[in-house]
C-alpha cells in the first residue's frame, strides 16, 4: 500500500480591514480646552514673552472649542 500524503495547502491571505476611530471624544477636547483656558485666565503674566504665551494658549483653546461646537451644531441641525 502506498503512502499518500496530502498536497501542502497554501495559507489563504484575507485582506485586513482597517478601521479609523477617534480615541478622544469631542467632549474631552472641549473639556480640556476649557480647563486650560481657565488655568491661563487666572495667571498673571509679568513679561512680554509670558503675555504672548498666555494669549497664544487662549487663542488655541478658543479655536478648539469653536471647532468642536461647530461640528456638533452641524451634526444636530444638518439639513
Amino acid at each position: 500500500m502506498e503512502n499518500i500524503t496530502p498536497p501542502e495547502e497554501e495559507p489563504i491571505e484575507e485582506p485586513i480591514e482597517e478601521f479609523e476611530f477617534e480615541t478622544t471624544t469631542r467632549a474631552e477636547y472641549i473639556h480640556c480646552a476649557c480647563e486650560a483656558f481657565a488655568t491661563i485666565a487666572e495667571s498673571n503674566p509679568m513679561t512680554k514673552d509670558e503675555t504672548y504665551r498666555v494669549e497664544s494658549i487662549k487663542e488655541k483653546c478658543l479655536k478648539i472649542i469653536a471647532y468642536y461646537v461647530d461640528e456638533m451644531y452641524d451634526e444636530l441641525f444638518e439639513e
